[in-house]
């Protein structure tokens, strides 16, 4: 388009202007893009009267309008420019495929239309119409007498029977449009219903599914607990015939070990969520059994248990446990020797991603010359072992009694 209007710039021509109407602006997009692309410039209109004013102001060169169109239709666009001094030598186009018939033509050719083209038309066709009629010499014609009455009623009547006529196929058309619709939603409902039905139904049957097996693992957790229990059992039996202290504590160590594993699987086992335990209860019962294995009185040590929305799954749980179980037996064998008195607690957080456990007494305290990360302890060596596979750190304190501090990731490490 640039390029066709430098030219005519350039050598002082005036360039074809066309008038285009149409309410659907798709197509009054498309139309006004093979015009301009062809060197033609175009003006556009919504409908009939904004067409009017617009070759009123502009004098056209063309107008190609459609007919059905709102505020004012192309026949009437058509009769008003055929009536107007200044505009009945410019030619009209109908452009049109709206419920077109043959008495559409005539009434159109009748009004003083040019050329009834229908759509759709190949741009080359339809540029070749256009320059056809702009080709065709025209005088600009002086208005004579005015028409006899009754031609101009019979004009309108004409007029007010074609669009009546338009207008009945529009609403059959509307009508069977909205039965289509209709139709369709009234499917789709259907479709809906039924889709809702398959999804109640496999819901019911993934939540049947789901609670088997729940029940399945429940009863694995409890037979893992009673088998971790005989093992316990069975070492405790087993201590009766040993006099060695040495040898009859390491049965008590392991003892107390295979106890806290097992007491993951009963809180599981007893828990409304299978999937994970709420540490808290856990260390607190876990800490009560071994003031009872230890023989210590709760007026003598105090077990203080602050640990609120932390849970985690069978897999962390199990050593997150027996690091606590070492780090409070530790303290009930060491911490507070000749009936002194003290607390144990175990407080925990979360925080940016991570959770910090801190096991603590107030008791004698580890030397500053004991080595505990590589201690011949059994279960310091474990601590730290334990610690690593959590992914956590673990470090001690010794500045008032004993305190070590375990920091894991909130989230299993990929």
């Amino acid at each position: 388009m640039g390029g066709f209007l430098r030219f005519y710039q350039r050598e002082g021509l005036t360039m074809t202007t066309i008038l285009i109407a149409d309410d659907i602006p798709a197509n009054l997009y498309l139309l006004e893009s093979i015009l301009k692309g062809y060197g033609y410039e175009v003006i556009a209109a919504k409908n009939g009267a904004e067409a009017l004013a617009q070759a009123k102001e502009h004098a056209p060169d063309l107008i190609i309008s459609d007919i059905m169109m709102p505020v004012m239709d192309g026949f009437e666009l058509c009769r008003q420019v055929k009536t107007d001094a200044n505009l009945n030598h410019t030619p009209v186009v109908f452009y049109t495929s709206t419920y077109t018939e043959a008495k559409d033509e005539q009434f159109a050719m009748n009004l003083g239309a040019d050329r009834f083209v229908i759509k759709p038309q190949k741009p080359d066709e339809l540029i070749r119409i256009v320059r056809e009629i702009l080709n065709t010499p025209r005088e600009k014609t002086v208005p004579g007498p005015r028409r006899p009455l009754g031609d101009e009623m019979e004009i309108l009547r004409e007029y007010n029977e074609v669009l009546f006529h338009k207008l009945e196929k529009k609403v059959l058309q509307l009508e069977e449009e909205i039965a289509e619709r209709k139709r369709a939603e009234e499917q789709l409902q259907k479709l809906n219903e039924e889709l809702e039905t398959r999804v109640a139904e496999r819901t019911r049957e993934l939540n049947t599914s789901l609670s088997e097996k729940e029940l399945l693992l429940k009863e694995i957790h409890h037979r893992v607990k009673n088998n971790l229990q005989i093992v316990a059992s069975l070492l405790h039996t087993q201590s009766r015939h040993i006099s060695d202290p040495a040898t009859l504590a390491m049965l008590d160590e392991s003892q107390n070990r295979v106890k806290a594993m097992a007491l993951v699987h009963e809180r599981l086992y007893k828990s409304d969520d299978i999937s994970s335990i709420d540490i808290a209860d856990y260390v607190k019962f876990m800490g009560t059994s071994l003031l009872q294995f230890y023989g210590i009185g709760a007026a003598r040590v105090k077990f203080e248990v602050d640990m609120p929305g932390i849970r985690f799954n069978i897999n962390r749980a199990i050593p997150l446990g027996l690091l606590i179980n070492e780090l409070l037996s530790n303290s009930l064998k060491h911490a507070y020797p000749a009936g002194r008195k003290g607390t144990i607690t175990v407080t925990g957080a979360k925080n940016a991603g991570t959770i910090r456990i801190i096991v603590q007494d107030d008791g004698a305290g580890i030397p500053e010359s004991f080595d505990w990360r590589n201690s011949d302890s059994l279960g310091l060596r474990l601590v730290n072992s334990l610690a690593d596979q959590l992914a956590g750190t673990i470090e001690l304190d010794r500045s008032s009694g004993t305190k070590f501090t375990l920091t894991v990731p909130e989230q299993v490490p990929a």
